[in-house]
């Protein structure tokens, strides 16, 4: 499996011809310069509905309507009255694991809000677990720290996507909490330096992360193997 981390928390991907993408904030977002091609998109996960993370899914459904778009039961009503056709919609909540097309997602808590762009409730907020080509990859979406994490060291997690900005999730201390909580193999921080609010320079990342064990840290634009 190919991970791409293309800026803030949108992540790409890729694994027996399929490309999933969550987040998909990618047109306006000021640090995401990487071009996505709706067309070769076969899924979309949104953890919640806030306007940095719904982002371009509308116009990505349109533009593909093979598209299939993972996520709760209210983004999914919202995404309906934008003009996204009914089949285009997965609805699920945190539970347990539901089977797509060679893969697995389970929904899972995070701490979080979920507005919606045009001011309406976007449900609770989660997180995913995807289960695909043998490995566990835990895609966390905003979130705060939580005792629930503590439940995901039984999933086994090859890697963690976690965010560390601070103001609106996890700061770097709470990143740290959480890696011991989940035991991941490997952990990646994300979702920093997109505003000022949430800015982190490379030398404060490197000397509170760069001596964790497990801690790898993505440049914009980097594809790993999981």
């Amino acid at each position: 499996m190919n991970y791409t981390f293309l800026g803030h928390n949108v992540n790409l991907f890729e694994f027996n011809g399929k490309k999933i993408i969550t987040d998909p904030w990618v047109l306006g977002n000021p640090i995401v310069s990487k071009q996505v091609n709706a067309e070769e998109l076969d899924y979309i996960l949104l953890t919640h509905g806030h306007f940095d993370h719904i982002g371009n899914t509308v116009e990505f459904a349109k533009a593909n309507p093979k598209i299939k778009i993972i996520s709760n039961p209210e983004i999914g009503a919202y995404l309906q009255k934008e003009g996204v056709a009914q089949e285009q919609l997965a609805s699920q909540y945190i539970g347990g694991y539901v089977s797509y097309d060679g893969f697995e997602i389970k929904g899972v808590l995070a701490v979080h809000g979920s507005s919606l762009p045009d001011g309406s409730y976007g449900g609770i907020a989660m997180g995913f677990i995807l289960n695909a080509e043998g490995k566990k990859i835990y895609i966390s979406g905003d979130t705060g720290l939580t005792l629930e994490m503590q439940l995901l060291k039984d999933e086994d997690i090859d890697l963690a996507i976690m965010p560390m900005g601070g103001q609106f999730t996890m700061d770097l201390c709470d990143f740290k909490r959480a890696m011991k909580m989940v035991g991941a193999k490997k952990n990646i921080p994300v979702h920093y330096n997109t505003f000022p609010v949430i800015a982190c320079s490379d030398q404060t990342l490197q000397e509170s992360l760069g001596k964790c064990g497990g801690v790898y840290i993505i440049q914009i634009n980097e594809t790993i193997k999981v």
